[in-house]
C-alpha cells in the first residue's frame, strides 16, 4: 500500500490531518496520536512529522497574533 502512495501525498495528508486537529476547537492535543501513532500509519518520517506539527503551530499562532493586534487597534 505505502508504495502506491506517493510520500509527498502522505505528507500532505499529515499535514490536512494536523491542521484538521488544530481547527477542531477542542484545544486537545494528543502528542503521542500525533507525533507517533498518525506518522506511523502513514509511513513518514517522525522528525519531520513533528517539523511538520510545530511549522503548523508556529503559523497559527503568528496568525492568532495579528488578529489580536488588529482587534484591539480596532477598538482603540
Amino acid at each position: 500500500m505505502d508504495t502506491m502512495i506517493s510520500e509527498s501525498l502522505r505528507e500532505n495528508l499529515f499535514k490536512k490531518t494536523v491542521d484538521s486537529i488544530f481547527s477542531s476547537g477542542t484545544g486537545e492535543f494528543d502528542e503521542e496520536e500525533v507525533y507517533e501513532k498518525i506518522p506511523k500509519d502513514l509511513n513518514i518520517n517522525v522528525e519531520k512529522a513533528k517539523r511538520v506539527v510545530h511549522d503548523l503551530a508556529r503559523s497559527r499562532l503568528s496568525n492568532s497574533l495579528i488578529q489580536a493586534v488588529a482587534l484591539l487597534r480596532q477598538r482603540n
